[in-house]
């Protein structure tokens, strides 16, 4: 129904569940409810280490490009950690906390993401430096930084980087600087361009069985 899984990823004690077109949280080692006592509530433990079924946390949105679903780092107290995630088909930028999904480019990007998001749903494979939608993260400033370029067929392309900053909760920025893979050392990031990557990547494509095809 939501088509094949995307990504899992651990959401404190529990695991998140990325579909095509949905989102679910799967319990590990659920535990239910017995009785109640004055000493507090007594549990049991259920045989299944994973239940049948799921809870649905959104029954609409996902994601096919698994590198653009990412949990942001930094869980701190009873601040929320949220997983963000982009979906190509509906063409929304989505977060959740593992209880509520969020659509945060509603009203803010929707109307650019409508016109700059050209890949379809059969479109399914990244190719570094060529066709990628990937999910980066600055810990310096807390950015999120949703990225997407599409360059498979001719000279036109369409790159773009847009900022989501997680103090302000708002999108800051567009960044010309597109990163093919991030990470972040001593809390400074550092990036590979994606420009670095593209010709090679241009070469390999071009013919199955030349060198660059590996």
């Amino acid at each position: 129904e939501y088509g094949s899984i995307t990504k899992l990823i651990p959401l404190e004690s529990s695991l998140l569940c990325i579909f095509e077109h949905g989102v679910a949280l799967i319990p590990v080692n659920e535990r239910a409810i017995a009785g109640q006592g004055a000493g507090g509530n007594v549990y049991i433990n259920t045989s299944n280490v994973l239940p049948e079924n799921p809870k649905i946390i959104s029954d609409m949105f996902g994601s096919q490009w698994p590198e653009s679903i990412l949990k942001v780092p930094g869980k701190t107290g009873n601040s929320p950690q949220y997983v963000y995630g982009v979906d190509t088909v509906a063409k929304k930028i989505w977060r959740t906390d593992g209880n509520i999904l969020e659509c945060i480019s509603d009203f803010k990007v929707q109307e650019f993401l409508n016109n700059n998001i050209t890949l379809g749903e059969r479109e399914l494979t990244p190719k570094i430096g060529i066709r990628n939608v990937k999910t980066v993260y600055n810990a310096f400033k807390r950015d999120v930084m949703f990225t997407f370029y599409d360059n498979t067929y001719g000279f036109e392309e369409k790159v773009w980087n847009l900022c989501w900053n997680e103090w302000l909760n708002v999108f800051t920025t567009f960044y010309s600087w597109i990163p093919s893979e991030m990470c972040n050392i001593d809390n400074i990031p550092f990036s590979f361009n994606r420009d670095t990557v593209k010709a090679v990547s241009k070469l390999g494509i071009s013919d199955h069985g030349n060198d660059f095809s590996d």
